[in-house]
């Protein structure tokens, strides 16, 4: 990623590339969304509303909230996952009819507790997407879902721990 501008040198300086992800220094946790500054709110919220996805989807854990944003511009798709500090970007190539146009990324970021931290903080800023970002949010204040939703407290807390310790390893990333 090459510092175009004195937001892209902030953002830069701030940022470690770890397994060609960007990662904020000092992050230990690779699965944590970071708390935005209010610049980084706006650009997010922006982004969002322009390039960008949000819901709730069936999978095979239940429901579950998803962030996504796509472009053709990978230094763009960096920028969305180290201002947020967590998701997976994948490069989805044309095929068939759509063979000879650009490969396009696209920045997921799955779960409920990642997707009410991430739409809590963009929420003031949202215009296209802020009646759904707003219900969502409410879905999920009211009525928590996912495959921990009904499990003990303490066995949440086991299974989140163990989870986050297997995901620090590099290798298991």
């Amino acid at each position: 990623m090459r510092p175009e501008s004195e937001a892209c040198r902030g953002l830069c300086a701030s940022t470690t590339f770890v397994l060609a992800r960007a990662v904020p220094r000092g992050a230990t946790d690779l699965s944590a969304v970071r708390n935005l500054s209010e610049t980084e709110k706006a650009w997010l919220a922006g982004v969002i509303d322009g390039e960008g996805s949000i819901g709730i989807y069936r999978s095979v854990d239940g429901r579950r909230v998803q962030i996504q944003v796509a472009n053709t511009h990978r230094g763009f798709i960096d920028r969305v996952r180290a201002v947020v500090g967590c998701g997976s970007i994948c490069p989805r190539e044309p095929r068939g009819l759509h063979k000879g146009r650009k490969t396009v990324y696209h920045y997921t970021c799955k779960g409920s507790e990642r997707g009410l931290k991430i739409l809590a903080q963009v929420l003031p800023y949202l215009i296209v997407k802020r009646e759904k970002a707003e219900a969502i949010i409410q879905e999920l204040r009211t009525h928590p879902f996912g495959r921990w939703a009904a499990a003990a407290p303490e066995a949440r807390k086991r299974m989140s721990d163990l989870t986050r310790r297997s995901w620090q390893d590099p290798l298991t990333r």
